[in-house]
């Protein structure tokens, strides 16, 4: 089960490098909000937040997003946190609750049931 981690661990990291590094042109404008979704997952902005930071209105950063990712930008920064959070649990730095905060769930109901729909379709 550790090794199995692991390896998702660091199939998430080179996915996420390659996303970053190796962007299509016609998905450039989108790559601030990529950054900022990465390095900053724990913080609540909201997709106008990053649809703004690209200078596009957010209908067409949604479906840009989603053409490019395959998901929703919140469900993109939720993966990244529920990553981040079992990262946190299964060092032992933290129990499940001051993992899921510290990654910037504020809500522990809303975290089991995102941490639920990422384990299911792993």
């Amino acid at each position: 089960n550790t090794f199995f981690l692991i390896a998702k661990a660091y199939e998430l990291i080179d996915l996420m490098s390659r996303q970053l590094s190796v962007i299509p042109k016609e998905y450039i404008k989108i790559s601030p909000a990529l950054n900022e979704i990465t390095k900053n997952y724990f913080e609540n902005h909201c997709v106008s937040y990053y649809a703004s930071m690209c200078g596009m209105k957010e209908s067409n950063f949604r479906r840009l997003f989603k053409e490019y990712t395959g998901k929703s930008p919140i469900e993109y920064r939720n993966e990244i946190r529920i990553y981040e959070a079992k990262k946190l649990i299964d060092s032992g730095e933290c129990n499940v609750q001051e993992a899921a905060y510290l990654v910037g769930f504020n809500n522990m109901s809303f975290f089991y049931e995102v941490y639920r729909k990422f384990n299911k379709n792993q």
